[in-house]
């Protein structure tokens, strides 16, 4: 019995033993909660607890309006991309490269052209056809250096551009592997010279027309140029611009400043073949010798004629031909009041 009564006090005795931390601690939780509220800090906290409050309208007004800006901003276009589209990334790289001019000649592309009847090769640049110089001085010009002279080829000039490595190469390839040396055993370089496709097409129809009209001596046709006889007098050349008739302005220049005023200068191809009007009437270079020639509507000049005047197509009377050819030609035999073509 007593040991069993002095083992529970001893029991007891340690379990209030374990128990003392603990009301300690919450008597000294107690003092110091005590101490805070009984304290003279409580008006700041109310002060602090004001301005976070402002602080949290602020934030809360800021907010608004920020929803009331995104509420009235317009919407984004729309845009639908197919599943099997390239990211946008890969879209902007590929559209920001640039190629280079002579792309198609780098991977080897080219193609044919037949003109007068003759296959020739051609090359592309910038989107644009281009044929070697050399190959269409000797498939295509050649049988008209043996009938012109330097007179007419003065009529007209033609931009020639340098080959490019890869544009020299594939011109090589050509001439070896596909046209068998054709063009010669001589390797194309950056140093010859292509030109422009359309210009070459437009060279050979001023050929075939000096031929026409130089060399076979028939009716002198009126798609291009001519000559008319103004009250049975005057001869003046003529040519078509934009499906009208235009005459020199020299011819009027200083008598009438109408005409000065409505005058426009003429270039490329109808030039050409006004100068060579101008050369087969032997007219003074001086006058049309340049890049640009002022030129006036045929039908405004009628208009400075009395009723009924004669505006005749005509074939001038001495004429430079000899200058032009490199043989002697026939007469012209000209149709009378041919109609045009």
């Amino acid at each position: 019995m007593e040991r069993d009564w002095k083992s529970k006090f001893h029991g007891k005795i340690m379990r209030l033993k374990k128990q003392r931390p603990r009301r300690r601690m919450s008597r000294f939780l107690i003092i110091i909660s005590i101490s805070i509220i009984g304290s003279n800090k409580a008006p700041k906290c109310e002060t602090l607890d004001k301005e976070i409050e402002e602080i949290a309208k602020k934030i809360k007004l800021a907010n608004e309006n920020k929803m009331a800006k995104l509420r009235t901003a317009p919407a984004p276009p729309a845009r639908i991309i197919s599943f099997t589209q390239k990211s946008p990334n890969t879209v902007v790289k590929s559209e920001s490269r640039t190629l280079p001019c002579d792309w198609p000649s780098i991977q080897g592309q080219f193609g044919w052209e037949e003109m007068d009847k003759i296959s020739i090769p051609y090359l592309t640049r910038s989107g644009e056809k281009y044929l070697s110089l050399r190959m269409v001085k000797q498939r295509l010009l050649q049988k008209y250096d043996n009938w012109f002279t330097d007179e007419v080829r003065s009529c007209f000039s033609i931009t020639a551009l340098c080959a490019t490595t890869s544009e020299a190469k594939l011109l090589n390839e050509i001439n070896f592997r596909h046209c068998d040396t054709f063009y010669g055993q001589l390797e194309f370089t950056i140093a010859d010279n292509i030109i422009r496709l359309d210009d070459v097409k437009e060279m050979c129809n001023f050929y075939n027309f000096c031929h026409l009209i130089l060399i076979e001596r028939v009716a002198v046709p009126h798609k291009k140029c001519g000559f008319i006889k103004i009250a049975a007098q005057n001869c003046v050349p003529y040519t078509w611009h934009e499906d009208k008739q235009y005459v020199p302005l020299f011819y009027f220049e200083g008598e009438c400043k109408y005409l000065e005023e409505r005058s426009l200068p003429l270039t490329g191809w109808d030039l050409a073949y006004l100068k060579l009007c101008c050369k087969i009437q032997g007219i003074r270079k001086t006058l049309f010798d340049g890049e640009s020639v002022r030129v006036v509507e045929l039908e405004l000049v009628k208009k400075f004629f009395p009723p009924g005047t004669p505006f005749d197509e005509t074939w001038p009377t001495h004429t430079s031909i000899d200058t032009l050819v490199l043989r002697p030609v026939p007469k012209l035999v000209l149709t009378k009041n041919p109609t045009k073509g």
